[in-house]
C-alpha cells in the first residue's frame, strides 16, 4: 500500500498541534502530562482538562485549530462530510447543535440547532461548548457526586495540583469514566474543609 505522504504530514502536524495546547495547560497549570507520546492518550488528557480551556483566553483558538485539523483529515481521507454534532446542547429547547458541511465540504462557521433551528454563532456556541465542559465534567455513579480535579477545583479555588495529589495518595477516592479521572466530590469537599486540612 503506497504511503499518503499528505496524510502522513497532516497526522504529525495534528501531532504537534495537540502537543503544543497539552505544553501550555501543563506549564500554566503546573502540571505534568501524560507520559505516552500518543495521539489519542494526548487527546483524551487534553479534553480532561477542557474546563479550564474554555476559560482560557486562546479558548477560540483551540476551537478553531481542531476543527481544521479534523476537517482537513477528513478531506484527506476523501470522506464525504456530513453534519456532524457539536458537542453542545441548545440553551433555548435542549436540542443537538448541529454544524452544517457547505456545498464546497466546508464547514460552516455557526451551529444550528436540530430542533428550534436557531443558529448560533461562534461567540454563543462558546457559550452552550463551556457549559457542555462543566457538565461532562461531574457525573453522580451509585447515588455519589464524582467531578474531574479541574472543575472541583475551580469550584473551591483550590489548587488542581493539590486535589491530584490527594488522589495520588489515596486521600479521596476516585475512578476513571471514559479514561478521564474523577474524584468524589464529597472526599475532597471534606479535606478542603478546615478541619480535614492536612495537605
Amino acid at each position: 500500500m503506497p504511503l499518503n505522504i499528505a496524510a502522513h504530514d497532516h497526522l504529525t502536524l495534528m501531532q504537534a498541534t495537540v502537543v503544543s495546547w497539552v505544553r501550555l495547560v501543563c506549564e500554566e497549570r503546573d502540571l505534568r502530562g501524560p507520559v505516552r507520546n500518543d495521539l489519542s492518550v494526548l487527546t483524551t488528557w487534553l479534553f480532561s482538562h477542557l474546563p479550564w480551556l474554555l476559560e482560557h483566553p486562546a479558548d477560540g483558538d483551540l476551537a478553531d485549530e481542531m476543527r481544521d485539523l479534523s476537517s482537513t483529515a477528513d478531506a484527506l481521507a476523501q470522506s464525504t462530510r456530513q453534519p456532524t454534532r457539536a458537542g453542545a446542547d441548545c440553551f433555548d429547547c435542549g436540542g443537538h447543535l448541529l454544524r452544517r458541511i457547505t456545498g464546497d465540504g466546508l464547514e460552516e462557521d455557526h451551529v444550528t440547532c436540530t430542533v428550534c433551528h436557531v443558529q448560533y454563532e461562534p461567540s454563543r456556541y462558546m457559550l452552550a461548548l463551556k457549559a457542555a465542559a462543566w457538565d461532562a465534567a461531574r457525573v453522580v455513579r451509585d447515588g455519589e457526586a464524582w467531578a474531574t480535579p479541574a472543575s472541583l477545583a475551580h469550584d473551591l479555588g483550590r489548587s488542581e495540583v493539590t486535589i491530584r495529589s490527594w488522589q495520588l495518595r489515596e486521600q479521596v477516592r476516585s475512578r476513571r469514566i471514559g479514561g478521564i479521572v474523577f474524584v468524589n466530590v464529597a472526599d475532597v469537599e471534606d479535606r478542603h474543609s478546615p478541619k480535614g486540612e492536612t495537605a
